[in-house]
């Protein structure tokens, strides 16, 4: 399993298309933009920086009096023309950005790494992580295969995308075990108007449901958490 590196400046190359991935049923609400960056910014004491660039090979030069063939099977920037990442609920987001201020370096790593994989589409590294730490997918039965495969049945990669760069973390000590949160308004009774508010950018509810838990001061939608030692615990949804 390829490691990964969280305190990096990552770059990310969307595909060529204009038209944005179909949204997944369990989400209204989900910001798509066609910008690339990935920025990660950490505290002086962690900061790493790193750049990557990726090309193409080069162009083919037409022969002399050739002309282009249209393809009949699809229009360039059709979705079935890129690939995995039309397929990949990323694939043409542009996430916030990581502080990992005041956190563990072992839960920043880790967080870094998932963001990451999810802005690459990387569903090997998703699943073998989620394997490797027992990660809870779902409140059911169900594998890290089923849960995090391309294509997606859930928004998950968009989810973790968004919850990391765009909502506060807390601290949460409820389940026996000290879990690194996001986002905060998951903590019961410690959601703030201004993490309702970061909920509401992040757009990853459909917002009547968004409402509904703001009128009753009661989280009960994505969230993902990494233990002390970098474990990565939760990516689900409900009580």
């Amino acid at each position: 399993m390829a490691e990964r590196t969280g305190e990096q400046s990552l770059a990310t190359s969307p595909p060529a298309a204009t038209s944005p991935p179909a949204a997944a049923p369990t989400t209204s609400a989900l910001p798509t933009t066609t910008d690339d960056a990935v920025a990660i910014s950490t505290s002086p004491a962690e900061s790493d920086t790193a750049s990557e660039t990726v090309t193409g090979p080069p162009e083919e030069t037409a022969a002399p009096g050739d002309a282009p063939e249209d393809s009949p099977d699809a229009a360039p920037g059709d979705p079935a023309d890129e690939g995995p990442m039309a397929e990949c609920s990323t694939g043409a987001y542009t996430p916030g950005s990581l502080t990992t201020d005041g956190l563990p370096v072992a839960v920043a790593a880790t967080a870094g790494q998932l963001l990451e994989a999810a802005m690459d589409c990387d569903q090997d590294f998703l699943i073998d992580r989620a394997e490797q730490d027992g990660t809870v997918l779902s409140f059911g039965q169900v594998s890290a295969e089923e849960a995090l495969s391309i294509p997606q049945e859930d928004p998950r990669y968009l989810v973790m995308a968004a919850l990391l760069t765009r909502t506060s973390w807390t601290v949460d000590d409820s389940r026996g075990v000290r879990l690194y949160t996001w986002p905060a308004a998951a903590l019961p009774g410690s959601a703030t108007e201004q993490h309702w508010a970061e909920l509401h950018e992040a757009g990853i509810h459909d917002p009547q449901l968004e409402e509904t838990m703001r009128r009753n001061s009661h989280y009960d939608g994505w969230r993902i958490s990494i233990t002390e030692s970098g474990q990565w615990r939760l990516l689900v949804a409900g009580d």
